[in-house]
């Protein structure tokens, strides 16, 4: 009795229990319509934009030319300068609207909508055989284009995706690198008011001494 008492009992090992297979989310086709309209109007808004960047370029440089030779050209070129530039951000505001405009009449968004229907045609093919390309086919004919509205030139110019009073994020680079761009204090500082300028650039002088 005594030597039972004595005896240490030895910590039972539970075994781990095995995780339950996570179930895979079931899309219906009605879903992947509606996924494939909302890609497809996002990629036609993406073309949007890079367009007019194009034909935002040649617009301001086609102002500075005509800037440049009114200086040249003129005895007392101010006035005309000053007309010129009061109504620049009409000119800019007009660039998109014809962008905009030519996108509309040119239909891209259900273009857009049948690239992406036919490769999702293709892909079924391939991977589900010739009944699921049927059933691509069938459902792609349902679809319509989901339609959001283009920004306006106000819209892009107030746009801002910094808090107020808070640096800007570092631009994107085209690839990894093996260390990371800093932009120097004055390109976090544009466009900010000399006062919001001056305390951002003494916090930063703060902290940098308090590292050192």
């Amino acid at each position: 009795m005594a030597d039972d008492e004595d005896q240490e009992e030895m910590p039972v090992k539970m075994k781990p229990r095995k995780k339950e297979p996570e179930e895979k989310p079931v899309f219906t086709w009605q879903d992947l319509e509606k996924r494939k309209a909302k890609a497809a109007c996002a990629m036609d808004r993406v073309e949007f934009l890079a367009s007019t960047r194009n034909r935002f370029t040649e617009f301001r440089a086609h102002e500075a030319n005509t800037l440049a030779f009114t200086i040249r050209s003129r005895k007392n070129p101010k006035p005309l300068m000053e007309k010129k530039l009061a109504t620049s951000s009409d000119g800019a505001a007009e660039v998109l609207a014809k962008q905009e405009l030519a996108l509309q009449n040119g239909n891209t968004g259900l273009k857009r909508l049948e690239a992406v229907s036919k490769f999702v045609y293709d892909k079924e093919l391939r991977t589900g055989g010739k009944q699921a390309a049927e059933s691509a086919k069938n459902f792609a004919k349902t679809s319509q284009p989901f339609k959001r509205p283009y920004p306006l030139y106000d819209e892009l110019f107030s746009l801002q995706s910094h808090m107020p009073g808070e640096p800007r994020e570092p631009p994107l680079g085209p690839g990894s690198t093996m260390r990371n761009y800093e932009p120097p204090q004055d390109a976090l500082r544009h466009g900010m008011s000399k006062t919001m300028s001056s305390s951002m650039y003494s916090l930063g002088s703060r902290s940098a001494k308090s590292e050192r």
